[in-house]
């Protein structure tokens, strides 16, 4: 199986790349910047770089993967989650504000 996992290098996705990997599947693991990317492909992981709070960046590296499953592992730093956009969209779990009709 495919599996596309956010927050790849995360403090818990981190322990699913080689899990997933021993297991037979094939991980793009997505992370927010480029520099662990080799610890990733060094993990067995196809390794992508967006940042989750970018919708146009995590859009572009879906629509460039082929995969089954997703695995959303990201999360925001206290600082990205307190910025008011961000914080409408997580308090009323849906888009922020300016991106609904």
């Amino acid at each position: 199986m495919r599996v596309f996992l956010a927050g790849a290098t995360g403090a818990i996705a981190s322990r699913l790349v080689p899990l997933l990997v021993s297991a037979g599947h094939d991980v793009i693991a997505m992370r927010r910047l480029a520099p662990k990317a080799g610890q990733l492909r060094t993990a067995g992981a196809t390794p992508v770089v967006a940042d989750a709070l970018d919708p146009e960046a995590v859009i572009r590296v879906v629509k460039a993967a082929t995969f089954d499953a997703i695995v959303h592992g990201a999360h925001g730093n206290p600082a990205q989650l307190a910025h008011p956009v961000v914080r409408s969209g997580l308090r009323d779990n849906q888009p922020p504000a300016h991106e609904r009709p």
